[in-house]
């Protein structure tokens, strides 16, 4: 009898058997963008239909608006069984999203006293802006603008200027870092469509993730320390999702560099962001005045929509 040909394993298994191995092949990582939301910055998306913009408003003023809103009495938000958070809803206007409706509350005049005072702030830190801005391009092919810039203003004009005062407001009660919120977009119909939404973050800091709907490959994760103000304004509510994702086993937080989030294996977020947010944590230590607990306060402007009548 000849030698046996030697033939590799791949063509021994045949065709349908080398298929088997393609789900056993490494995936490619999907590239995340993160972006710190303790400088001001601006980036501009989607050809330019949409922009993010993030600012910090002074620390004092942080302090007072997380102690009032550390007083408010929150409501259970359920969703599928859980309690992913908690909710407080305050407009003349009810809101429904999810299959549940928030029911009308008058706005505080800490609130409303607080959106007047944010909007002069805005503008203020857009019109003192410096000329020559610093651009950095990202893997999105994108720019992302550091800094005040002259083009910041021109963009918020429709939020400072044109566009109607925020009349909802939905604070978001994170008690620990396991509560959390899906992707989502605020576009429900109640919602005039691409008007500019404020996010206002007090507390704990936690990573605001996006992705886009249409190419799901192009992620960024930002950083939302105590006193962040973070704008979403253009079509931004068309083309992308935003997300709280939970960080399992946090750790109390200790200003070392050797320190760790999480004790324990996280379950929504990377290694890779952990410890990016930890490094966040500690390189602005001075903008913690929680360890795990944040508030939200998510503006908006709202329109009653009638209901379809039933026949």
């Amino acid at each position: 009898m000849g030698q046996e040909e030697s033939v590799p394993k791949s063509r021994k298994r045949g065709r349908a058997n080398a298929a088997d191995d393609e789900p056993s092949r490494k995936r490619a990582r999907v590239p995340v963008d993160y972006v710190s939301g303790c400088q001001p910055w601006l980036r501009v998306m989607d050809k330019g239909k949409s922009w993010l913009a993030c600012g910090l408003m002074p620390i004092a003023q942080a302090d007072e608006m997380y102690a009032w809103l550390k007083t408010i009495a929150f409501d259970d938000e359920k969703m599928f069984g859980n309690v992913p958070r908690q909710v407080k809803w305050f407009s003349d206007l009810p809101y429904e999203y999810s299959n549940q409706t928030k029911q009308p509350n008058a706005i505080p005049p800490q609130l409303s006293s607080f959106i007047g005072a944010l909007r002069p702030q805005v503008i203020q830190t857009a019109t003192q802006a410096d000329a020559s801005c610093i651009v950095v391009k990202s893997f999105l092919r994108d720019s992302m603008v550091l800094g005040g810039i002259s083009v910041l203003a021109q963009l918020i004009c429709e939020f400072v200027v044109d566009a109607p005062e925020p009349n909802g407001h939905l604070v978001n009660h994170y008690r620990t870092m396991d509560d959390s919120v899906m992707p989502h977009a605020d576009d429900q119909p109640a919602i005039v469509p691409d008007t500019v939404i404020i996010s206002s973050s007090f507390g704990a800091m936690r990573l605001f993730e996006m992705k886009h709907k249409a190419q799901e490959e192009h992620t960024m994760r930002i950083s939302l320390p105590h006193g962040s103000v973070l704008l979403m304004g253009g079509e931004c509510q068309r083309h992308w999702l935003h997300s709280i994702p939970k960080v399992r086993g946090c750790a109390p937080y200790q200003p070392r560099p050797d320190s760790f989030l999480c004790l324990a294996q996280e379950r929504n977020l990377s290694q890779q962001s952990t410890k990016w947010l930890e490094k966040e944590r500690t390189a602005n230590a001075t903008r913690h005045v929680d360890n795990v607990r944040r508030i939200n306060i998510t503006s908006r402007c709202m329109r009653l929509v009638a209901k379809p009548k039933r026949r």
